[in-house]
């Protein structure tokens, strides 16, 4: 049974925020916001009666707004921390239908080649233009990026589900079209911040089993590549407390990584790239990611990066990851 989607970059009302704002499966974390209910009605009545003040009521958790979150670019922590080669120019191709009722944007160089290929997907509750940047940096030094909006704004297993199954959608386009845009057939490998890191986790385990209602309806939902970046893998450490429901198990099993680790058979040659910023709390999935992969035999490198925050990791002006993405989308 598919939810209603929100629409993830509408206006909201704005919320208060706690002092360490995170994105993806960490906005799950945090508190909605707390409409104001209309003054009460006058009692009819010869004597006016003066309404009573505006209420307030708690709602249960729910993804702030979009528009509460700082851009990876915003960041203090957005640092550059090695010159990046110069870049080449870049054309953007936006808005493009993959699945139902969600778009994706191609990043190509404007230099013909034969350039790899990299899905870049945002964290939870934002969209494709908090990646933009990112994007931009990684085709601008050879490679088509695709760059979908995917569901993400629901902490309730079919919802995350939902957005697994967009994923795998952007996974065959990027696949069906990459040569239209100047990119090799074959090889795609997925980068994902924060909750993103969760949904490439998916893909690259078990893309094939997420179907839904897809543009290209032919070609592999897997990914052979991983670059995770502070990653939120363990989806149900974060939204259980809240919205355990009436879900029968197997739907929670599908949509964690760890569970997809144990249930599939091992894919020779996928490789993974972890970076976990120190001023983050998601060190530890990544480490715990890292032990698990290492454990059922992948090859998996894992980099803390010193004095970076949450959205800092997903900065175009980071070479370090840049670099470390396109390594893996050439074969590295």
């Amino acid at each position: 049974v598919r939810m209603p989607k929100r629409h993830v970059g509408g206006l909201m009302p704005s919320c208060r925020m706690p002092g360490l704002v995170l994105i993806g499966s960490l906005a799950w974390l945090l508190a909605g916001c707390a409409p104001e209910a209309p003054p009460a009605r006058p009692t009819p009545s010869a004597t006016a009666v003066t309404p009573s003040p505006p209420t307030t009521t708690t709602p249960k958790p729910v993804l702030p707004p979009t528009q509460a979150f700082p851009s990876p670019e915003a960041s203090p922590t957005a640092t550059v921390e090695a010159a990046l080669p110069a870049a080449m120019e870049v054309v953007v191709t936006s808005n493009l239908d993959y699945a139902r009722d969600v778009q994706l944007d191609v990043y190509s160089p404007a230099v013909p080649g034969a350039w790899p290929v990299v899905l870049l997907l945002h964290g939870g509750g934002l969209s494709k233009a908090s990646v933009s940047g990112l994007a931009r940096a990684i085709a601008g030094q050879g490679s088509v990026v695709f760059a979908p909006t995917y569901s993400s704004d629901e902490p309730s297993p079919e919802a995350i589900t939902l957005g697994a199954e967009e994923a795998a959608c952007a996974a065959r386009y990027a696949r069906a079209h990459a040569a239209e845009y100047g990119g090799q057939s074959g090889r795609l490998v997925a980068a994902g911040h924060s909750a993103g890191g969760a949904f490439a986790m998916l893909l690259a385990l078990a893309g094939d089993d997420f179907t839904g209602e897809c543009e290209a309806v032919e070609g592999s939902g897997r990914v052979d590549g991983v670059v995770g970046l502070d990653g939120a893998y363990d989806l149900m450490r974060y939204i259980s407390t809240w919205n355990l429901g009436s879900a029968p198990a197997e739907a929670w099993l599908e949509i964690s990584p760890y569970a997809q680790l144990e249930r599939q058979p091992f894919h020779a040659g996928l490789a993974f790239r972890l970076f976990a910023g120190t001023e983050t709390e998601l060190v530890q999935d990544g480490q715990a990611m890292r032990d698990a992969l290492g454990h059922a035999g992948y090859t998996v490198e894992f980099t803390q990066v010193p004095g970076v925050d949450h959205m800092g990791m997903a900065s175009s002006r980071r070479a370090q990851t840049v670099l470390a993405i396109l390594a893996l989308a050439r074969g590295g």
